[in-house]
């Protein structure tokens, strides 16, 4: 009997309904546009949540890669100084361009002290590295081989440092001697004006990759 009667009502005369079928059509004409804008803003919340959770996400990834760095910035600071310090020693073991007469003097002294016949010796242009200039010395002595070995063990015992490169040992005319025929290396610092060469050099270098990688991609 309701729903024939519920059946029988003219919308074009919803005024004069009765008052349950009224109340019915109210709700759905003020309810359902309140579920729906209720339903699209959950939606909006919920698509700003869900950026908000990625953003959470990539924060927390780099708060963890930054907490590394911290916690090895100790480290690599304690190694750096290790190294800093490793690096003072050895230069302390380089003279400086003035000195390098003196090294050359005491290596002279070494030979003639153990009764080494020099009859040749012979300092070279200094090669200039990134950090250190080495300066080769042709050498050509006679002497005993025992009093050689005490030359080569006085030259490791220096307070700088000289290498023994290439060495042609030939037997002398006399019988208890040989002739020593090589080349020695000794290193020396830098000057300013060299450092600051070694560094436009450096600078030049790294340009020139830079530029050159551009021009590899640019081809690409």
């Amino acid at each position: 009997m309701a729903s024939s009667k519920m059946s029988d009502l003219d919308i074009k005369e919803a005024h004069a309904w009765p008052i349950i079928p009224k109340a019915v059509l109210l709700c759905f004409i003020y309810c359902i546009p309140l579920i729906a804008g209720w339903y699209l803003y959950i939606q909006d919340k919920n698509t700003n949540l869900n950026i908000e959770q990625s953003k959470e996400v990539e924060l927390k990834k780099k708060f963890q890669e930054k907490f590394a760095q911290v916690q090895s910035l100790e480290e690599l600071k304690e190694h750096k100084k290790i190294v800093a310090e490793q690096v003072k020693a050895l230069e302390g073991l380089l003279p400086s361009k003035t000195e390098m007469d003196k090294l050359l003097s005491d290596i002279n002294q070494a030979g003639v002290s153990r009764n080494l016949n020099f009859e040749l010796f012979e300092p070279k242009t200094a090669a200039v590295k990134q950090y250190y200039a080495q300066i080769p010395v042709n050498i050509k002595i006679r002497a005993t081989y025992h009093d050689i070995a005490h030359f080569m063990s006085d030259l490791a015992g220096l307070s700088r440092i000289v290498n023994v490169e290439t060495l042609k040992m030939t037997a002398a005319k006399t019988n208890d001697q040989i002739e020593l025929e090589g080349s020695l290396n000794t290193y020396r610092l830098l000057d300013e004006y060299e450092k600051q060469d070694q560094k436009r050099k450096t600078a030049a270098s790294k340009a020139s990759g830079v530029v050159a990688n551009t021009q590899d991609k640019n081809k690409i």
